[in-house]
């Protein structure tokens, strides 16, 4: 596993929909995406 995005946000749905959308823009898989909170 390896970090590509590493923002703080708001709620884990809008670091879902920026990794989503950021993996789509990359041409990643949407189930290789994983959305890690502290």
């Amino acid at each position: 596993m390896r970090v590509i995005v590493d923002k703080t946000v708001e709620s884990y749905r809008e670091a879902e929909t920026i990794a989503l959308a950021f993996a789509a823009q990359q041409g990643f898989l949407w189930n290789k995406v994983a959305v890690v909170s502290r």
